[in-house]
């Protein structure tokens, strides 16, 4: 553990910094964890650093207020951004090619990173309450700063980068924005939100038009022949070297690499999170031949991972196939949205996702540098695609 004490912050007496899970103390940081979200609690976290550490640093904050009383939590994780030349949309957020040249060479830039760059939402920080949010909110630019303070590796990063903002988040953005932080939009979260009305996969399919109805069964039809099962962590180990190759083809399409998960991660999440992570394999003619994997959280279903062969997918439509098996395990898990993330939003929306605007922010350590990228990133806007509405009137009516 390091402290930085009697440092500028208006408000505060003192940062605590931790570069292992099981440095932190786990009371004070469970006093302003409030359980809504599952990618700030220190499962979720042990589960990324012990599967990750050869390629990924982290750090944890805890923030004490002037009575030593822990008032803030934040997550980061210290990793190469990789350009990797593919004009694919990118798996973890798309930058126009603009930018690229001025922010990434061949061989990467270190990024310190306030969140995940294995989850979209706001997983980087969280307050005690409303309140301390309220007398914290203006210190955010420095408390997020000070981690580059603690040690070499944060000292080596490049960019800080902050993400990632849903619209109606306000107060951090306005004062990461006067921190001169740079605000911008990424490619959209494509989001289904879950009608009440939904008991089974089979009223979600009544509530389509005919048209994509047709191409739903049609999807389940081409693929038939795929026997699905549930993993459980054993499983998972059982087939790691199947589970990485697949997953690795999806990231071999990506424009930007931003850290990759492995196998082992996955029996992490499997064994710490219990039924909040599911993974399910794939399997023809008894090969595994894709994989599905997700958390379910506070009636959240976050669609997280997905690996593949890209031959079987073509052949089968698989990836579809797997977009219809997590809407069918939010219904059955009586969620109230599947996130699907980003990328092949087009798809996406023909099986009712809506598209919803994210935002971040990043500064670069140099002024000067910082500056020079100003309009580059201002620049930065989603990808356009074709949106599709693939429901009866009333769905949409009742959304309204």
């Amino acid at each position: 553990m390091k402290i930085l004490k009697n440092n500028s912050l208006k408000n505060t007496l003192s940062i605590s910094s931790y570069s292992k899970v099981q440095e932190i103390d786990i009371n004070d940081w469970n006093s302003v964890y409030s359980g809504s979200n599952i990618y700030l609690s220190l499962p979720y976290l042990e589960s990324l650093e012990t599967s990750l550490s050869q390629s990924v640093s982290f750090r944890y904050l805890i923030l004490y207020d002037d009575k030593k009383k822990p008032a803030g939590i934040f997550s980061f994780q210290i990793l190469d951004f990789i350009d990797k030349g593919i004009s694919d949309a990118g798996t973890f957020c798309s930058i126009s090619n603009k930018i690229k040249s001025k922010l990434i060479s061949g061989d990467g830039i270190k990024v310190l990173l306030c969140g995940s760059a294995f989850s979209c939402g706001e997983n980087g920080f969280e307050f005690k309450d409303k309140a301390t949010e309220k007398k914290f909110n203006q210190d955010l630019p420095e408390i997020i700063e000070s981690i580059g303070k603690f040690d070499e590796v944060t000292k080596n990063a490049s960019l800080f980068l902050i993400k990632e903002f849903w619209q109606e988040t306000k107060l951090p953005v306005i004062a990461l924005s006067s921190g001169k932080y740079l605000k911008f939009n990424i490619d959209v979260n494509m989001i289904l939100n879950i009608d009440s009305s939904w008991k089974s996969f089979e009223d979600y399919l009544e509530s389509m038009t005919t048209k994509f109805r047709t191409k739903a069964k049609s999807v389940f039809n081409r693929s038939e022949n795929l026997i699905t099962k549930i993993f459980n962590a054993s499983e998972i180990k059982k087939h790691a070297v199947e589970i990485e190759k697949l997953y690795a083809e999806v990231l071999d399409n990506a424009d930007f690499t931003f850290g990759e998960l492995n196998a082992r991660t996955f029996e992490n999440l499997k064994t710490k999170l219990g039924k909040e992570f599911f993974f399910d394999g794939y399997f023809l003619n008894e090969n595994l031949v894709g994989f599905k994997a997700g958390i379910i959280h506070n009636g959240i279903l976050d669609a997280n991972y997905v690996g593949f062969n890209y031959k079987i997918n073509k052949e089968l439509g698989l990836y579809q196939r797997m977009l219809y098996d997590f809407i069918d395990s939010g219904i059955k898990n009586k969620c109230s949205e599947v996130r699907f993330g980003r990328t092949a939003e087009e798809l996406k929306s023909s099986l009712g996702a809506e598209p919803v605007d994210m935002t971040l922010l990043l500064k670069h350590r140099n002024f000067i540098s910082n500056h020079v990228i100003k309009p580059f990133i201002k620049a930065v806007a989603p990808s356009e695609f074709s949106l599709r509405r693939p429901f009866k009137a009333a769905y949409y009516k009742q959304l309204t």
